[in-house]
């Protein structure tokens, strides 16, 4: 971890001016003012960044849902498929239900069909 920046003596005395007033009930602020004092006195605990690999970026949660419905449409081919019907027919059975049970509310990728930039 970074070591913290020095605080100046004028800086300290510049904040420390107002705990007082944050530690009034009416305002509801003490535990900020605790954190202040602490961070003023040197005694606040460092703590670890934040550990963001978990954290799944808009790619991949369009990459999940993609995956999903291609399962899913496989999944409802296989039954119309075991029904005699001929695979190619039944995935394009099965993708038309799905989409139609459940359409796409997003953006697309397309071109809109507004005014364009540059067109007058």
């Amino acid at each position: 971890m970074a070591a913290r920046n020095p605080i100046s003596a004028e800086y300290q005395e510049h904040v420390m001016k107002y705990l007082p007033a944050m530690w009034e009930p009416e305002f509801n602020l003490s535990r900020a003012a605790d954190y202040l004092e602490s961070w003023l006195q040197g005694t606040l605990s460092l703590q670890p960044p934040l550990e963001l690999s978990e954290l799944r970026l808009p790619d991949q949660y369009r990459k999940a849902a993609r995956a999903y419905l291609e399962r899913a449409i496989f999944q409802a081919a296989a039954k119309i498929w075991a029904e005699g019907v001929p695979w190619p027919e039944a995935k394009q059975l099965a993708t038309k239900a799905l989409e139609k049970a459940y359409p796409h509310k997003g953006k697309g990728k397309g071109k809109g069909k507004g005014k364009r930039k540059g067109k007058g």
